[in-house]
């Protein structure tokens, strides 16, 4: 059995590996290229059946829930403990992390029209949760944690009841295809604020239950991850068999990746995660940033395209490589300044009770 992970320290095993599988989920749904479905309509019903679990298994837009209850944890675990925030520190070391690897993507990415820079809507929605975080510590004081939640899923799905009753009088046009997530404009960050709120709250539950939580079972972990699995199926399924989108069923998934990742944390005090995961972890954000621009590098480079299956193994693999090189390059370079650097010092009185 592993020692279990000490309290005063902020870096949770388990959490990189999660982030590294996140990531891949998105890069893999926008770089596999599935046939058809029409293409199936002589086969079997088993091939279809195989076909539909095949193409639903993967869902980049789950794997940015996954984000975002990570993020909340993250930033929160820290001032559990009672910790006052310094806000001028807080906010200089986060915006630096975040901030420089998405300015040097978006110049790469506009200078050389590599991508669409879609991804960055939720690095958006992160900086925002960032420089709302002392002001929602400070509401902590008298408030809990449950409360804000459910005021924001309020004001979440009040915002998409608006648009979806604006949309269908035509007063306004978004402009975005059916059900995907981000299509709120300047509002995003609302929709999404329930998520990011479920992993701040994780993190104060984790600090008060880790000594008396009972060590999570091998059986139980599976039946959790398989449980997270079959709310990403769900939720594909619902966009693309039914009027129910991601704008309105993630906000819900959110909920079990809340339950899901509780277990996982407790699970890793006492299991040793994969190296190789956590190290790769390291550079998931890179990953995130970086996938997108890959399909239009093959264009310039003119690589050839043989068959789908080995041209989405060259696409990933490059991803990988290019994705690693942005992290030693940028990513790895704006942690180190990070965590050195604070514009100004300024007390907080914002603390958890």
């Amino acid at each position: 059995m592993q020692p279990q992970v000490s309290l005063n320290s902020n870096r949770i095993q388990g959490l990189d590996s999660i982030r590294f599988i996140a990531a891949l989920f998105v890069a893999v749904d926008h770089l596999l290229e599935l046939p058809r479905y029409s293409t199936l309509n002589e086969s079997s019903f088993i091939l279809k059946a195989l076909y539909l679990l095949y193409s639903h298994a993967i869902s980049g837009p789950t794997a940015v829930i996954v984000f975002f209850v990570i993020s909340g944890f993250c930033i929160n675990y820290p001032y559990t403990s009672g910790k006052p925030l310094n806000i001028g520190e807080f906010y200089s070391k986060r915006l630096i992390r975040i901030g420089i690897p998405m300015i040097v993507a978006f110049l790469l990415g506009t200078y050389f029209n590599l991508h669409n820079l879609g991804v960055l809507w939720s690095l958006k929605a992160e900086i925002i949760y960032y420089l709302l975080f002392p002001l929602l510590l400070w509401l902590r004081k008298y408030y809990k944690w449950n409360t804000l939640i459910i005021v924001s899923f309020l004001i979440s799905y009040a915002i998409i009841i608006a648009f979806v009753r604006l949309e269908a009088s035509g007063d306004i046009v978004t402009g975005y295809p059916f059900g995907i997530y981000p299509r709120y404009g300047y509002l995003n960050f609302l929709v999404g604020l329930p998520c990011w709120l479920l992993g701040v709250k994780l993190a104060e539950v984790y600090r008060l239950k880790n000594s008396t939580y009972k060590p999570v079972t091998t059986s139980s972990i599976i039946l959790f991850r398989l449980l997270a699995w079959a709310g990403l199926f769900v939720c594909k399924s619902l966009y693309f068999h039914t009027n129910i989108g991601f704008n309105e069923s993630l906000n819900c998934y959110a909920i079990v990746v809340y339950f899901w990742l509780e277990k996982e944390i407790f699970y890793f005090r006492h299991k040793k995660p994969l190296q190789l995961l956590e190290q790769a972890g390291n550079w998931s954000y890179s990953l995130y940033l970086c996938h997108s621009a890959i399909p239009t590098l093959f264009i310039y480079m003119s690589i050839p395209y043989y068959n789908s299956t080995i041209h989405f193994v060259l696409l990933l693999s490059a991803s990988f490589v290019v994705s690693y090189l942005f992290y030693l390059l940028t990513e790895k370079p704006s942690h180190k300044l990070s965590k050195s650097f604070s514009i100004v010092k300024i007390k907080s009185v914002f603390t958890q009770n």
